[in-house]
């Protein structure tokens, strides 16, 4: 944008506008390049600032242009938009803020130094930038000073080294595989059309305008990078157009001090025009703002597509350059839009993703408590806390790397739109790459109101484990299924001490070491032992341990053990074993003193199972009678499906009610009666 004016003005846009970022590490001579290139540039290129003509160093992003021809003589010329970027390392903050605006990325790599600490970090930025399903580009580097000592000209030993070490770099990126061309200033005519044909050749136009045609439906989003006051005219803010239109006359939104102003004038490369759409670079003048409140910003239309954000949630990946590890929860310098701001990130559902990828809602599952970022190989399964401490992810396969959650907090109110790019970086740490992760904010919350926050809606839950061991085992049975001898109930013990009142912990559920489920039925005795049954039986022995899994959710004052996620499995059929010179007119006394239970049923059995709704007790509670024997373990049927015969009525298994065989069955919908036959359908 210059302060300079044209007597005409057009409709709009008469060119293809493209925004190419120029990165790389300070002094490469990017904005030598950026120059060199352009036909012309605006008031804030090719560091024209007091600040940055004395230090001889770009401090802010700088814009340029040039124009290029397309292959198709009927299509309007295409307009290159040059960001020249900052290189120093204490400037990131400015390279980051342009990732949102550029369709297309050039990395300079200097011959001389070859790659720096700051390329890893650009390198990093140009990943996300053509991440994506149809990219609009797939990047372009710039080996730049070739003619300088030592001779990095093409065919060169040192031309083979530099290019090797970059392609090593860019390996497993976005940028794997662009091209790579050379540049010297002296030689600005020689070199500099091969690199203009390069950024040429490294965009899909096609992919850029079709994703532009669909923003353009899209209220304003007009992203604000540099703005200046002109006396008696207004303040001029220069920006690019994200989302959406505007027009001269039309009234914009600036979301952080709450005001409308209109437009008065619209200017793009000393050109004036009356509308700019998705994709332009151009200055936009107002009247009523103070430019010296206003660095960074953005304006919008009827701000309805943007949200003032306290507390987001993000779906983020962990930068595979980013060494530290793990990555623990805290704060993090947080890169929103053209911002970046101070917030807490604490990250979670990697094992819930990892069992459903693709980022599903993100309120609709319980997550377990994670104390840092997990990697895993997308099966949910991490690394343990200090493994990996101080190993780098750069050799680690892209694979690796377990999307999750993270949940942000900031330290003040940013504003963006509902679904927005963010990268978490940390800038206070003297790493080579202190860009940490990078991903997309799903939900928002503004801080105010009385609806709940973002972590208030979460459910958390941390996994705790009790063992104990296996005293005696019940009677031998041959399961039906696969002929194996197995017990359908076993006698525990070391959980809990004497005395311990069992009745509170009746139908826990307890694992064997290969996964067999058991149910606890109630205590053995008076010394703390307790009965487990197995409907699907097993084989732990004497002496072999038993595993109480359960959850803890977090802020349950109740403290109640949830193993909701444990499922009990079907009665298995079998056949009793048999013991050599057993009296067949023993008592209910099995083996070693166990009292055996009740034969599991035949298969054919579970089929055949027909009772008659005896009471109504109210509440959906109905006694059920004949669906079992007076020698049934009604125990072991409980949460089993009854329906009424002939269809309808869903109901289950409670527990037993006396001793002959009846049944406590709640039927939800009350759709049955006294009287009515029921069936035992099973699980």
């Amino acid at each position: 944008m210059t302060t300079s004016t044209t007597s005409s003005t057009t409709s709009s846009m008469l060119s293809i506008n493209l925004n190419v970022a120029i990165i790389g590490h300070v002094d490469s001579g990017k904005t030598t390049l950026s120059k060199l290139l352009s036909d012309m540039g605006s008031t804030a290129s090719f560091d024209k600032s007091p600040a940055e003509a004395s230090r001889g160093i770009t401090l802010d992003l700088g814009f340029s242009t040039f124009l290029s021809s397309t292959p198709n003589s009927t299509s309007p010329p295409l307009r290159f938009t040059v960001c020249d970027c900052p290189g120093h390392s204490s400037l990131i903050r400015q390279v980051l803020s342009c990732r949102s605006i550029v369709d297309a990325v050039v990395l300079v790599v200097s011959a001389v130094e070859g790659v720096q600490a700051q390329t890893v970090e650009c390198l990093v930025i140009a990943d996300t930038v053509l991440k994506g399903p149809s990219p609009h580009a797939r990047g372009l580097v710039v080996i730049s000073k070739v003619d300088c000592s030592p001779c990095c000209l093409p065919g060169t030993p040192r031309w083979d080294e530099v290019t090797s070490e970059v392609r090593d770099l860019v390996k497993g990126t976005n940028m794997e595989g662009c091209e790579i061309v050379p540049w010297s200033a002296r030689e600005a005519s020689k070199y500099g059309e091969g690199v203009k044909e390069g950024i040429r050749s490294s965009v899909n136009v096609g992919n850029v305008m079709r994703s532009r045609e669909g923003g353009r439906d899209r209220d304003l989003y007009f992203m604000i990078d540099h703005s200046f006051a002109i006396r008696g005219v207004g303040t001029v803010c220069t920006g690019t157009v994200v989302e959406g239109e505007v027009k001269v006359g039309d009234e914009v939104w600036f979301p952080r001090f709450r005001k409308a102003c209109k437009v008065k004038s619209i200017q793009s490369f000393k050109e004036q025009v009356s509308c700019i759409t998705t994709g332009d670079r151009a200055g936009i003048c107002v009247s009523g703002l103070d430019a010296k409140q206003l660095e960074r910003g953005v304006c919008v239309g009827t701000g309805s597509g943007v949200v003032t954000v306290k507390e987001a949630c993000a779906l983020v990946s962990r930068v595979r350059m980013f060494n530290l590890l793990p990555m623990k929860p805290g704060k993090f310098h947080v890169t929103v839009g053209n911002e970046t701001v101070m917030a807490r990130a604490a990250f979670f559902g990697s094992r819930e993703l990892g069992k459903k990828p693709g980022g599903e809602l993100w309120d609709t599952e319980d997550y377990e408590t994670q104390d840092h970022y997990i990697d895993g190989d997308g099966g949910g399964e991490g690394v343990q806390e200090g493994e990996g401490e101080g190993q780098g992810s750069g050799g680690g396969s892209e694979g690796s790397i377990q999307p999750q959650w993270a949940l942000l907090t900031f330290d003040r109110p940013v504003v963006c739109r509902r679904t927005e790019r963010v990268i978490g970086s940390r800038l206070d740490t003297e790493e080579k790459c202190r860009l940490a992760w990078e991903g997309e904010i799903r939900e928002t919350w503004d801080g105010k109101g009385k609806g709940k926050g973002i972590e208030d809606r979460l459910v958390f839950y941390t996994i705790k484990e009790k063992r104990c061991k296996v005293d005696k085992v019940g009677e031998g049975w041959k399961r039906e299924s696969d002929g194996k001898t197995v017990w359908f109930e076993v006698i525990a013990k070391n959980l809990f001490g004497k005395g311990a009142a069992m009745g509170d912990f009746k139908g826990l559920k307890l694992l064997s070491p290969e996964g067999d489920v058991g149910v606890l039925q109630g205590a053995f005795g008076t010394e703390g032992k307790f009965r487990v049954s197995f409907p699907g039986g097993t084989q732990v022995g004497e002496g072999g341990e038993l595993l109480l899994k359960f959850k803890r959710i977090k802020g349950d004052k109740t403290n109640k053990m949830e193993q909701g996620f444990i499922e009990v499995p079907e009665r298995a059929a079998g056949e009793r074993i048999k013991v050599e010179g057993e009296d067949e007119k023993v008592g209910k006394k099995g083996k070693k003193g166990v009292d055996a239970p009740p034969p599991p049923p035949t298969s054919k059995v579970d089929t055949d199972r027909v009772g008659e709704v005896e009471k109504d007790k109210g509440d959906g509670i109905f006694i059920v009678s004949s669906l079992f024997t007076a020698s049934d373990n009604v125990k072991l049927f409980v949460d089993e499906k009854v329906e009424k015969v002939g269809g309808g009525g869903d109901g289950r298994v409670v527990a037993a009610f006396g001793k002959a065989g009846k049944c406590k069955v709640r039927f939800e919908d009350g759709s049955v009666s006294v009287g009515d036959k029921v069936k035992l359908m099973g699980k």
